[in-house]
């Protein structure tokens, strides 16, 4: 989806961005750090790999927002578009456990987004250093030498790419969600994947803990209807509700009773859509969270993948207890 082989950075600003509650201060670039050219695949990895395991796109919400207005706003200087979001960031920093860190505002040509190149604005922070070790040859062995703490090119904290058409990237190492939600004030854009992993959320949520509010419905029967579930939107290329409450929930009152639960997770989050493409990357993610586990007290785990007629549950009087029978042909 994404690709930085013909990517080239065509400036770097370095900002000094502290804690705003701690009163830390700020200093704030005035012109573009230098770099020497050989250097351009080390910082290409240093700000771009931490984008190799996102899979949400997002938008602004605001078209006024700082960052949004900064970064499209026609006319503006680099420097002085810099010094505007290294500003902002200061003052959205009013979390105790926000840490400080350096801010870099990098100009990029040429990343390819679905196939397409764009042009792109790259900011990213740093807040954790780390330790390096160094040894030196000394009369015949080595001297042992720890250098000042710096910034690992492996690792960055917090990273958003915002393309030329408006669309952002964004990863985040903590918790605090300031990065996003008040720094760069940003929503789901809503694309295949999204709609795939919200819609498979649904599907769980609502087999899992909805289904027996209204039916008595086994466990057997919701490892049956959970692998189902997954196995519609592994084979088939497109979703449609009308389709999947057909082929995979099979009862009509059932059925209405998920469309319902879809209609009321529409109002309270974002409307999901009656079809859509199904998205590869997000089936796989989610994959994991449908296999099924039968817990029995403290003693067994059940993991169901498939065919439910091969386990049948009972209660045995002579015991007094509840059991499963699981039949197979050999063991893996």
């Amino acid at each position: 989806m994404i690709s930085f082989f013909e990517t080239e950075i065509v400036d770097v600003f370095i900002h000094r961005i502290g804690n705003k509650i701690f009163d830390e201060g700020k200093f704030i670039a005035e012109t573009p750090a230098s770099f020497d050219e050989e250097n351009q695949s080390t910082l290409k990895h240093m700000f771009l790999s931490g984008f190799a395991k996102t899979n949400f796109a997002y938008k602004f919400i605001n078209p006024n927002s700082v960052v949004n207005t900064a970064v499209f706003g026609i006319g503006i200087p680099d420097h002085e578009r810099s010094a505007t979001i290294a500003n902002h960031l200061y003052e959205t920093s009013d979390h105790p456990k926000i840490k400080g860190g350096e801010l870099f505002t990098v100009e990029f040509h040429n990343v390819q987004y679905k196939g397409d190149l764009h042009s792109a604005i790259g900011l990213f922070k740093s807040e954790n250093k780390e330790t390096f070790f160094k040894s030196q040859p000394s009369d015949g062995s080595f001297r042992i030498n720890f250098e000042n703490q710096g910034v690992s090119i492996d690792r960055l904290d917090k990273g958003a790419l915002i393309l030329d058409n408006g669309t952002v990237l964004c990863y985040d190492n903590d918790k605090t969600g300031y990065w996003k939600d008040q720094f760069l004030e940003l929503e789901v854009l809503k694309d295949d994947f999204s709609n795939t992993s919200d819609t498979l959320g649904v599907i769980k949520e609502f087999i899992t803990n909805k289904l027996d509010e209204e039916f008595d419905v086994a466990s057997t029967d919701k490892a049956d209807l959970l692998n189902k579930s997954i196995k519609y939107f592994k084979e088939k290329e497109s979703f449609d509700v009308d389709e999947f409450c057909h082929e995979v929930i099979g009862n009509e009152e059932a059925a209405a009773k998920f469309k319902s639960y879809r209609s009321i997770y529409g109002e309270e989050f974002d409307e999901l859509p009656d079809s859509f493409n199904i998205s590869t990357p997000a089936v796989k993610k989610q994959s994991s969270a449908f296999k099924k586990v039968i817990k029995l007290d403290k003693n067994f785990h059940i993991y169901v993948h498939g065919n439910k007629e091969l386990i049948q549950n009972g209660y045995d009087e002579e015991v007094g207890m509840n059991f499963y029978k699981v039949f197979y042909k050999e063991e893996a």
